[in-house]
C-alpha cells in the first residue's frame, strides 16, 4: 500500500449517462426542444362564423334579447414549409451505436 490517495472522479454534468442492459449500451438524452422542417402542404381547418341576431318583439309582443349564433365549418387551407419546434421529453435512448 502506497502513502498517496487518490482522489474520487469529479461529478460531470454531461448530457448522457451510459449504463448496461441486456441491449447493450444505453444512453439517457435529457428533454430538449428539437426543431424540425415541415413541408408545405393542405389542412383542413375548422372555421368559426359568429353572427349577431338584434333583439325583437315577437309576434306576442314578448321581447327576444339579441345573441350571438355560432357556426362551425371545415376549410381546406394550405400550410407554408416552416420549421415547428416540438418539446422531446428526456428518455433512454438503446439504439446500437
Amino acid at each position: 500500500m502506497s502513502g498517496t490517495a487518490t482522489a474520487a472522479p469529479a461529478p460531470t454534468t454531461a448530457a448522457t449517462v451510459v449504463t448496461g442492459d441486456h441491449h447493450g449500451k444505453c444512453e439517457w438524452q435529457k428533454g430538449h426542444w428539437e426543431k424540425k422542417w415541415v413541408k408545405g402542404h393542405w389542412e383542413k381547418k375548422q372555421v368559426h362564423h359568429k353572427t349577431w341576431v338584434k333583439g325583437h318583439h315577437d309576434k306576442h309582443g314578448h321581447w327576444h334579447q339579441g345573441h350571438w349564433k355560432h357556426h362551425f365549418s371545415y376549410k381546406w387551407v394550405y400550410e407554408p414549409a416552416h420549421w415547428e419546434k416540438k418539446w422531446v421529453k428526456g428518455h433512454w435512448d438503446c439504439r446500437h451505436h
